[in-house]
């Protein structure tokens, strides 16, 4: 789904290798009654027709047009070259480059993307999104093909898949900004996944009234992926176990066994629910997805060297997958077992090559072990991928210190409070220093910086004092 970074863009366009059933899901095209078997031979998997001439998307939108089964509206009648801008026969006519761009994955294995989108390159600018059109003219500037577009095609790019972009990508950070936009979007959503990836989003803010209200409703719908979605939102919300129980008796088995996930000790689910959900389970043990959920069920009923073992096949069998090694982890830190949890968190983050937030874990496992060293090396790494960490510098900052480096760790403590300015931790550490260095005035100087942010800051009175 959306919701997930590094898997489809925030628009729906399919960014890392994926089932294109998702994005057939998330389109329009699927909403009105396009299926596989409508553009592909079930038995070769190959086009019924050409896509070089548009024969394969013209057999819907060329006159006298295709009514679509779902939503009994005619499909728009298209003329290729006007509506392309392109000279007939060119790959810039072709429907698929623009709707259907190619993304070439494992070297050898290139693939359309199958959410039928308009290309936006003003989602490139504002988002990082890619284009058709820059995907071919790679000799032009962004602003060029943003000027083009919008000159050829105007407020039609002004649309749903823009809004729902932008809402998108706010809603991936968390912020409480993204909360007005996604409920809006979910008010009038038609697309079941896209109401789905909405309360995927919306669900770390339920203490939110109106998202709460928001997801119970979900729980009503008539798509099971939409109340699946809900359901998830529900679980570990107190007070509202009842509304989970509804789902042991959901025509969905999906809907079923996240109930179940979310309850796995619940007393009132049937035999019928307990022994399906176990068969669920048991099926999938030869894959390190199946021992990766076993030992997640096994650390959420308090079994967690049991589950630490399960964890433990999982990474023997799936060596590269940062999310197994994050939920060892974890687990592994929950038995109490911090050396080994460091060493997972830290591969974990030495797969995520980029992210600066994988390694500050790292570094606060590390230290938590009292693997000092190794702690310093992990958060030194995390600000160099992530500048902009301010807890990272912080705590590199103190590790500085506690090791006799004074120096290095009031660099660091000073980073951290140039990064956050509104934080009254960094300026307060750094004068906790500068006092241990018999630098008064250095001292009162950075407690009265903290004094600046909050007034009633009590280390950095009691320092003052």
């Amino acid at each position: 789904m959306p919701t997930q970074d590094a898997v489809f863009w925030p628009d729906g366009q399919q960014q890392d290798e994926d089932f294109n059933w998702t994005s057939v899901k998330l389109s329009r095209m699927h909403h009105a009654g396009v299926t596989c078997m409508d553009c592909h031979n079930p038995h070769t998997n190959k086009t019924i027709l050409p896509v070089e001439n548009n024969a394969l998307c013209m057999q819907c939108h060329s006159a006298p047009g295709r009514v679509m089964p779902q939503t009994n509206v005619l499909a728009p009648i298209i003329d290729p070259l006007a509506h392309s801008r392109h000279a007939e026969g060119s790959t810039g006519n072709q429907c698929v480059s623009c709707h259907m761009p190619t993304t070439n994955y494992m070297i050898r294995s290139p693939r359309h993307d199958h959410g039928w989108l308009k290309p936006d390159p003003l989602l490139t600018k504002e988002l990082g999104i890619p284009n058709a059109c820059s995907r071919c003219h790679t000799d032009q500037t962004v602003d060029w093909a943003i000027a083009h577009a919008e000159a050829w095609y105007g407020d039609k790019l002004d649309s749903r898949q823009r809004q729902r972009a932008r809402a998108v990508a706010a809603g991936r950070t968390g912020s409480e900004e993204s909360v007005a936009a996604l409920l809006t979007l979910m008010k009038d959503e038609d697309i079941p996944a896209w109401q789905a990836t909405y309360v995927q989003l919306l669900s770390s803010h339920f203490h939110d009234a109106p998202v709460a209200a928001a997801i119970e409703e979900a729980l009503d719908h008539e798509d099971p992926m939409v109340r699946s979605a809900a359901m998830q939102a529900m679980a570990g919300q107190a007070g509202k176990e009842d509304l989970v129980r509804k789902g042991f008796e959901d025509p969905s088995r999906l809907v079923r066994f996240d109930a179940r996930w979310a309850l796995p000790q619940d007393p009132t689910a049937s035999e019928q629910l307990k022994s399906e959900y176990q068969t669920y389970l048991e099926l999938a043990l030869d894959q390190p997805g199946g021992r990766l959920r076993m030992g997640q069920l096994l650390a959420n009923l308090g079994r967690f060297d049991e589950a630490a073992t399960e964890l433990g096949t999982a990474v023997q069998w799936d060596r590269y997958s940062p999310g197994i090694y994050e939920t060892q982890a974890m687990v592994l830190q929950a038995a109490g077992r911090m050396p080994e949890a460091a060493t997972a968190f830290y591969r974990a983050a030495q797969l995520q090559t980029e992210s600066g937030d994988a390694m500050f874990r790292a570094g606060l496992a590390f230290a938590e072990a009292q693997r000092m060293q190794e702690a310093e090396n992990a958060l030194s790494i995390a600000v160099q991928r992530d500048p902009q960490l301010d807890r990272a510098w912080y705590n590199l900052g103190l590790l500085q210190v506690q090791k006799g480096d004074l120096a290095a760790g009031l660099a660091s403590l000073a980073k951290a409070e140039e990064v956050a300015p509104r934080v009254p931790d960094y300026p307060y550490a750094a004068a906790t220093v500068h006092w241990q260095q018999g630098d008064r005035e250095a001292a009162r100087a950075a407690a009265q910086r903290a004094l600046a942010v909050n007034p009633n800051y009590a280390p950095a009175l009691q320092l003052l004092r």
